[in-house]
């Protein structure tokens, strides 16, 4: 039901509304209470931050994790962190799979500790509150460090020196907390009713696939004995994969129907460079052929975000 209220004139720099009786008794609340206030797409979406409040809309889960291995472990509580749960209790019975879930806690779970530790279970808890506010910042933030992995992997191919390939790996890592944080405020979003989220998460995990598809690459070049064998065209091609992915980059945060055009036009040159590297695997160094399919999957990766980013802009 839409209501429309008077705006009051409150001081010199402030105004007021009046807020509806029964919003305050459905959420039980008082004089004095807190109210997040989040601007959000040109308006004001309000939460009560009383001390009820904040109790029930803390989400629990409990976890058996004593018949997984870690890459299990590992997937499963990252899935349960980026629903929105804000505490997990994790029984296991080996003292590897008790490591797993710290390296877990320090290398993708932004804000969550183990509270508890006992001979057979833990518990981990969001001792920091995902703040919303933050998402525009993490996810730019994101952006650049693909960017920067891009960009590496590009100079690596270019310059046939690999001894920075695993900082360049290392960036998967960062990618990986920063999207998972992302997703998990989106997943809290919608819980509270917000709507549109689909598209952007679908975006936020293709950023992470890509920054995937490039950890695989460094673990590739880092098997080559050395760089020799890297062709003029593998060079190129990787130079054309950071522009494409830098003009969906700005076409992002500054949307232009007509730059978009010209990054369809990137992708079609790029896609078309790859493959008939593939297609030529009789003539040149396989290597070529490796590195050529890696980039023609990362570059339908960002096709897919380039689509997305039609859906949410226009």
């Amino acid at each position: 039901m839409v209501e429309f209220r008077k705006l009051i004139n409150f001081g010199k720099t402030s105004y007021v509304i009046s807020l509806p009786k029964t919003w305050i008794k459905k959420n039980n609340m008082k004089k004095g209470d807190l109210i997040s206030v989040n601007e959000e797409d040109g308006g004001l979406v309000l939460f009560p931050r009383n001390t009820e409040s904040e109790n029930e809309i803390i989400q629990k889960t409990e976890l058996d994790v004593s018949s997984m291995d870690s890459q299990i472990i590992t997937r499963v509580i990252h899935g349960i962190y980026k629903k929105g749960i804000d505490e997990i209790t994790v029984r296991f019975q080996k003292p590897e799979q008790l490591r797993t879930i710290q390296t877990l806690l320090s290398e993708g779970m932004i804000g969550f500790e183990i509270i508890k530790q006992e001979q057979n279970y833990c518990v981990i808890r969001a001792i920091a509150r995902t703040f919303e506010e933050e998402f525009d910042s993490m996810l730019r933030r994101t952006f650049l460090v693909q960017k920067s992995m891009l960009s590496g992997l590009s100079e690596i191919l270019g310059q046939k020196d690999k001894s920075t390939i695993s900082s360049i790996r290392h960036l998967e890592k960062i990618n990986n907390r920063y999207t998972g944080f992302c997703r998990r405020v989106l997943n809290r979003k919608s819980k509270k009713g917000k709507e549109n989220i689909t598209f952007l998460y679908a975006f936020i995990t293709e950023l992470e696939r890509i920054a995937d598809e490039c950890k695989y690459v460094c673990d590739y070049v880092n098997k080559l004995k050395n760089l020799s064998s890297v062709n003029k065209n593998t060079i190129e091609v990787y130079k054309q994969l950071f522009d494409y992915f830098n003009s969906v980059y700005e076409n992002f945060y500054k949307f232009d129907l007509m730059k978009t055009s010209d990054s369809l036009s990137k992708s079609k040159a790029l896609i078309t460079n790859a493959q008939k590297m593939m297609e030529a695997s009789s003539k040149i160094p396989y290597c070529n052929i490796v590195l050529a399919h890696h980039c023609y999957v990362v570059s339908q990766k960002i096709s897919n975000m380039l689509s997305l980013i039609i859906k949410m802009k226009i």
